[in-house]
């Protein structure tokens, strides 16, 4: 089957498939238990019976392609695992990459079309809504359109925006974060589309790019090339995130020899920076904060990192984890060292304890 867009699921899902799919991707990349009890899960049942559908769920998978160079199937579960009611789920390691690598992610956006209905649908968010995400409005000819979206027929305008483009920006705005219109103009004997383009979260990124550029004007040489940079690591990573990155660039210029847009594009790409290496990751069964607490001492003080003796270490690592929430992932950096604490008190905790390091 000749490729039309960057993905293909190996058969049609349903749409409680993509529900609880989507529902394991949240769960995977919030870092929470990949547990749960089959007769809580929001699926019906196949033969009578919920396994039965998951197993069918487990039998599917995705592939994801480059152009015509590169075809890379991946099922997505390496195991499903049953015992009476609990069913454990173990994703595929491939299928992980494009879930948390950051090039990948960027790519293919699978949590973004996983719910689109039409193939012009996802042909369109691909090849022409993420192209031009930066934008408000955009205008594309009618024929350089049918093109993008593989669509041949529908020679009048009014039957491609009955049967295409109005089913279009449904699927777009129903199920993106992405709300778009469009208008027909005919222009000179050719007609035009013009797209206005609405995203509440990447206006947010917007204005954060913009506040960046401003405040660290004076470090920047390629002001475009900085705000593309800029605007992918908030989308991927946050706030804080770009602001340690742009504070370490330039504090580090004259050390790495480099300026600062180059440096900091190194830096974004983890070519520079800082590091970490896990040095102990485990699980405990924690009933209170208290005995969470108690047990991140006894793991953490061993280490020879001076800070850990500090009462400003200890007093900040009370301070964060009495504020912390069942559930919520809690991280926590100083000099030598980077805790990701994740506490349940009703089922496991998990502890992942890191050494920074610079290169």
């Amino acid at each position: 089957m000749k490729n039309k867009y960057f993905l293909e699921f190996s058969s049609q899902l349903l749409k409680e498939e993509k529900n609880i799919l989507k529902l394991f991707i949240e769960k995977f990349l919030e870092k929470e238990t990949m547990e749960f009890k089959l007769d809580e899960l929001e699926i019906p049942k196949l033969r009578n019976c919920k396994k039965n559908y998951i197993e069918r769920l487990g039998k599917k998978g995705i592939s994801f392609i480059d152009g015509n160079v590169e075809r890379v199937y991946c099922p997505f579960f390496s195991s499903l695992s049953f015992n009476n009611d609990l069913l454990k789920v173990y994703f595929n390691e491939k299928f992980i990459e494009y879930l948390v690598n950051k090039e990948k992610k960027i790519k293919y956006s699978l949590k973004e079309v996983l719910y689109l209905k039409n193939s012009f649908s996802i042909d369109f968010f691909y090849k022409v809504l993420k192209e031009n995400k930066l934008k408000n409005n955009f205008s594309i000819e009618l024929e350089k359109f049918k093109e993008i979206v593989t669509i041949e027929s529908y020679s009048r305008i009014y039957d491609l925006k009955r049967f295409v483009l109005t089913p279009l920006v449904d699927d777009i705005n129903k199920n993106t974060d992405f709300k778009i219109e469009f208008i027909c103009n005919k222009e000179n004997g050719v007609w035009k589309i013009d797209f206005l383009i609405k995203n509440d979260k990447i206006d947010l990124i917007k204005n954060y790019t913009k506040l960046f550029l401003k405040l660290y004007k004076n470090h920047i040489i390629d002001k475009k090339k900085v705000a593309l940079l800029i605007f992918n690591a908030i989308n991927l990573h946050g706030y804080d995130y770009i602001k340690s990155k742009i504070l370490f660039a330039i504090k580090n210029k004259k050390k790495y020899n480099l300026n600062f847009d180059n440096l900091l594009e190194n830096v974004l790409c983890d070519r520079i920076g800082e590091f970490y290496i896990l040095l102990r990751s485990f699980e405990v069964i924690a009933e209170n904060i208290d005995i969470f607490r108690k047990t991140i001492h006894r793991e953490i003080h061993p280490l020879d990192f001076p800070e850990i003796n500090t009462l400003e270490y200890n007093t900040n690592l009370a301070k964060q984890l009495y504020s912390l929430k069942p559930k919520e992932i809690l991280t926590l950096t100083s000099e030598n060292l980077k805790l990701e604490l994740f506490f349940n008190p009703k089922e496991a905790s998990k502890i992942d304890i890191y050494k920074k390091y610079t290169k």
